[in-house]
């Protein structure tokens, strides 16, 4: 599911076992299709078959943007890393052939060909453009770290503050969305003179998740792509039968007629927009999907088919389900909406139920794991402050589990309403991640690498929106969608 298996794990750069393109495509489509998806029936029908059409395609391109500017700040990255790696060798080196070797060294180009006046020149020598590029994505280097390579400490601890609010609204969800599944398969339960209402059974629920989540939040969890293909099989099974029970009930005629269906209703905007950017969110985890690739010259059509795939998805989704069922409300979890509506067999209606009951269960530690470590950036392992040896310890371990646990359980005990928590989730930290992140990593990374390599360096992966006109309308999207958005709230 989105955000499994800690790519956004602060720390190591290192690469684990790799794999091809097509486990890659893989891996892109199992991040970005998560629950998020399950929300778009319902804001689809109620923002209106046009809008949301457009929408749709619009956080598709603009998502697809922004995964290429990630790519070539990742790549800057890379080589600002290699060029330091390599400096490091050239002193040592230097240091042990003598001074003689030393003089040498100064005054003839290094590896890249950098002496002071190639600088100065902002000229590169052939074997920085060829073969011995130091751009490259082979060293995984996660967007916190980017971060603090190109914005410094500020930067670091600003991405670092989103990612966990948008972290936190993801547990959230997942809180809400497990026991409400669970209820809309049980209902109220009666034993003998006893009776829980819908209402309270729901809490009973979510007490039995939490009891049975936590304990595994406190251990370290490294999912592999054979628990990645499983997920996959599992998502796209309940996925496909969601959208065939749809075009059944389509051609039984038992869809609206067409003055029930919406064509545009702005005023539903903040669910369409915190939906729709939910759903395609994938940008913090591309360094860990990225870097194990074996063959990395064509990433930018793997975005492409991935985000091509995800859109036609998404529309067979949420279109079968507004054309079948566009006359009834449809809710926020849209698995449980067969049984309750009683719209296919009353197994399969079971099944598609606990679907997220089992997937979300199994995920949640591991997102609850992320968050902690990503909050644990907050203390430096280089700090010499008490409070960081403390929270460095396993006192401190225990200490931040809870604080990354707790929160989304008490908003789950508070609120139930799972379209509100997308909604605030995608809108907010959401688009602080998918938008506003990446412009700045892509500046601050292309600034960069003019001080260090010069005005004609050529980094192999950089986008092809390169002109600063596509960050000012990247920029000036992300601020109107958010005005729109507050507004309409």
């Amino acid at each position: 599911d989105k955000r499994q298996g800690g790519p956004h794990m602060a720390g190591a750069t290192g690469v684990g076992s790799s794999y091809s393109t097509p486990v890659a495509w893989i891996f892109i489509f199992n991040l970005v299709v998560g629950v998020g998806c399950l929300t778009l029936p319902q804001a689809v029908r109620l923002s209106g078959l046009v809008l949301s059409g457009i929408a749709l395609a619009v956080a598709a391109f603009l998502a697809f943007i922004t995964a290429t500017w990630v790519v070539e700040a990742l790549a800057a990255a890379n080589a600002i890393h290699n060029k330091e790696e390599r400096e490091r060798t050239r002193l040592v080196t230097g240091g042990i052939q003598g001074s003689e070797s030393a003089i040498s060294l100064t005054d003839t180009e290094d590896v890249y060909g950098h002496v002071q006046d190639a600088r100065e020149r902002g000229t590169f020598p052939e074997p920085l453009l060829g073969a011995e590029s130091p751009f490259s994505l082979d060293r995984r280097i996660e967007l916190g770290m980017m971060a603090e390579m190109f914005t410094g400490k500020i930067g670091k601890y600003f991405f670092y503050i989103i990612l966990c609010m948008y972290l936190y609204g993801d547990l959230a969800i997942y809180a809400v969305y497990v026991p409400s599944s669970l209820v809309s398969v049980t209902g109220g339960v009666t034993l003998g003179s006893w009776h829980i209402s819908e209402h309270n059974i729901y809490y009973i629920y979510l007490a039995l998740f939490t009891a049975g989540t936590l304990p595994f939040c406190f251990f370290n969890f490294q999912k592999t792509k054979y628990m990645q293909f499983a997920t996959m099989f599992c998502r796209n099974a309940a996925f496909i039968a969601m959208v065939v029970i749809s075009l059944i009930a389509i051609g039984q005629g038992d869809g609206p007629s067409p003055k029930d269906l919406k064509i545009a209703n702005f005023n539903e905007f903040p669910l369409l927009f915190g939906a729709t950017v939910y759903a395609f969110m994938c940008h913090h985890s591309i360094p860990g999907l990225l870097t194990p690739v074996r063959n990395k010259h064509h990433v930018h059509w793997l975005f492409i088919a991935d985000f091509a795939t995800i859109l036609a998805a998404y529309y067979a989704l949420a279109y079968s389900a507004v054309f079948a069922y566009g006359n009834l409300d449809i809710p926020a979890h849209y698995t449980t909406f067969f049984k309750d509506e009683k719209k296919t067999n009353n197994v399969v209606a079971i099944i598609l139920a606990l679907y997220p009951v089992f997937t979300l269960t199994t995920n949640f530690p591991l997102i609850c794991i992320t968050l902690r470590n990503n909050l644990m950036q907050f203390f430096p392992p280089d700090s010499d402050s008490k409070v960081s040896k403390i929270m460095r310890s396993t006192l401190g371990l225990v200490i931040m589990t809870f604080v990354a646990t707790v929160p989304p359980i008490a908003i789950a005990f508070g609120v139930r309403d799972i379209s509100l928590l997308v909604s605030i989730t995608g809108s907010y930290p959401g688009l602080g991640i998918m938008f506003l992140i990446p412009c700045v990593l892509v500046y601050f990374a292309r600034r960069k690498v003019q001080r260090e390599f010069g005005h004609t360096a050529k980094n192999p992966f950089a986008s092809p929106f390169r002109h600063w006109v596509w960050l000012l309308f990247i920029l000036l999207c992300c601020v109107a969608a958010l005005v729109f958005t507050i507004y309409n709230q």
